[in-house]
């Protein structure tokens, strides 16, 4: 039987709990809190870029309680079991002309603007509906990320009656990082193939300062350690640039 290839997240939805089940959310969101807590106060306008299932957003509901949840997949945002406010948009295409005072995005969601042209939309966006002293914070994947996850290429899930393969490709030419998902259920199999771009560190940089965006940090993700280009991930903080105190 042929694979049924489908839109990313469209089948993956129903195994994601489980794919996620290595990640400790509380860590997490109490990391992002510690960065934002400078800048942010409780009852400040908060947004998420790319939330998926608002299982972020639920727990980090106690730090900020207005937070409103974005995400590209209608059946992503429908499968959360919580009460956050959210809208279906993608990121380069922000619908909203209010202003926020902190702007999140997380697991490497920014990696999924493949072009350069997108990824500058996006913080133009940004930029466009950040509050004066507001901060746009978000993490990205770099290469050697990448080639950990390759190194052991194939992993194998069970939910319930759900079975799935996950294949991890990266081109070091093209920098693009495959994902491909093979998810088995109802007799059929549906085939999903995420693709990320490796952006060199540096490049975020340069985008940032042409959307009239700074980053006042760069650290290794989960730490306050300075990321540097070969670093496996990386966490910014960002702010409009006539508004940051470096």
């Amino acid at each position: 039987m042929p694979d049924l290839e489908v839109r990313p997240y469209e089948k993956l939805v129903f195994v994601y709990d489980h794919l996620m089940s290595h990640v400790n959310y509380k860590l997490w969101t109490n990391y992002i809190y510690k960065l934002s807590k400078p800048y942010v106060s409780s009852n400040d306008k908060v947004l998420e870029l790319a939330g998926g299932n608002g299982m972020f957003s639920n727990i980090f509901l106690k730090f900020y309680p207005n937070i409103l949840v974005t995400d590209k997949s209608f059946e992503m945002l429908s499968s959360g079991k919580n009460k956050l406010r959210k809208v279906c948009c993608e990121m380069p295409y922000i619908p909203f002309k209010n202003k926020f005072d902190l702007i999140y995005c997380t697991f490497d969601s920014i990696n999924y603007l493949t072009n350069k042209k997108d990824l500058l939309k996006l913080f133009k966006e940004v930029y466009n509906i950040l509050s004066k002293n507001g901060i746009f914070t978000f993490d990205v994947s770099l290469e050697r990320n990448s080639l950990k996850y390759v190194a052991v290429p194939l992993r194998t899930g069970r939910r319930k009656n759900i079975r799935y393969k996950h294949l991890s490709l990266y081109n070091k030419n093209s920098r693009i990082h495959k994902n491909i998902f093979e998810i088995r259920f109802k007799g059929k199999i549906y085939k999903e193939i995420h693709r990320q771009k490796i952006y060199p560190l540096e490049a975020y940089f340069d985008l940032l300062e042409k959307a009239k965006l700074l980053a006042v940090a760069c650290y290794e993700s989960f730490s306050f350690e300075n990321a540097k280009p070969t670093s496996q991930r990386a966490q910014f903080i960002i702010k409009k640039i006539n508004n940051a105190v470096i």
